[in-house]
């Protein structure tokens, strides 16, 4: 008795603890769908000397391709920490990420980033980095 007792005791926990995660995740999910539907970061502004968010600064790389049957697929490749935001620095990291995955900035067609002065700098910005190597990425907003 005290043994099917247990048993039906951990079955129950275990039925808890599922449930609990998959309400947390699904929580997470429409957290960042709603921030994404928002272009809005993942973080809060607040980079005081006294903030937990200083110099966090991540920048996401999605690629755009057609697939052998003629689709558009999106495909996030990675999110990346960088160090900092100039237009030196991602154009590093854009170029680690892409080493990594056997990718090559020659056979880029296209580029398009959010706006930001060091993305779009007609003479030093991220945008003219990549335009220098490969006069092919046209720029898109």
């Amino acid at each position: 008795m005290n043994e099917q007792h247990l048993r039906t005791f951990v079955n129950r926990q275990t039925n808890q603890t599922r449930n609990d995660y998959w309400m947390h995740l699904n929580a997470s999910i429409d957290c960042v769908q709603f921030l994404l539907k928002q272009g809005l970061a993942f973080r809060s502004h607040d980079e005081s000397n006294n903030s937990t968010n200083k110099a966090k600064e991540q920048m996401a790389i999605v690629i755009r391709y057609v697939d052998k049957n003629g689709h558009a697929v999106e495909h996030i490749l990675g999110i990346v920490h960088v160090t900092d935001t100039s237009a030196l620095s991602l154009k590093a990291a854009i170029d680690a990420l892409f080493s990594k995955h056997s990718l090559s900035i020659s056979r880029l067609r296209g580029q398009g980033y959010d706006g930001a002065s060091n993305m779009r700098g007609e003479f030093n910005g991220l945008k003219t980095l990549v335009l220098k190597e490969n006069g092919s990425a046209f720029y898109v907003h």
